[in-house]
């Protein structure tokens, strides 16, 4: 075996238990919340009814640029309004358990309609769902009452951080 074949076959070994490593502090590692970790890095978190209307959008751009810091990323958040949004991410979405690492290097994609609830498949398929996700949902589930197709009401998601 020649020299290189030696160190591909030990760097490949190598790649695989830090991968293996890292999955397993992903699995049964520590964990915290993305509030926490924002709180810790420094952001105010404002109670979604102590926040003036005239703040709401900095104080939420705030929010989503900390978290990008983090590679925690949002899509499907065109639905919300800026103040429903950053009530949803501050009551809900910002209080789920996270891995309490920095060393993971994972990139977190949080789409607000992914839950699987029936509100959250109806406004899926109302607002973001092209026609051809929509006619495959009416396959699969014929019987479904599929809601009209509409424009989201706001234009946010272009301007969300995304990963590199």
């Amino acid at each position: 075996m020649s020299d290189e074949t030696v160190r591909a076959d030990r760097d490949h070994q190598e790649s695989y238990e830090e991968y293996a490593r890292k999955m397993r502090l992903f699995e049964d590692g520590p964990t915290t919340t993305n509030f926490q970790q924002l709180v810790d890095g420094g952001i105010t978190l404002t109670h979604p009814d102590a926040l003036p209307d005239a703040e709401v959008a900095a104080k939420l751009f705030e929010v989503i640029h900390a978290l990008a810091q983090l590679r925690v990323y949002l899509e499907g958040t065109d639905h919300l309004s800026d103040k429903d949004l950053y009530a949803t991410l501050w009551h809900d979405t910002l209080r789920e358990g996270v891995p309490a690492i920095d060393d993971l290097g994972f990139n977190h994609c949080m789409h607000l309609l992914s839950g699987g609830g029936e509100t959250e498949t109806m406004l899926y398929l109302k607002y973001f769902a092209d026609e051809d996700y929509r006619q495959h949902w009416l396959e699969e589930f014929p019987g479904y009452d599929m809601p009209v197709h509409e424009d989201p009401p706001h234009n946010r998601d272009r301007l969300l951080p995304r990963p590199q």
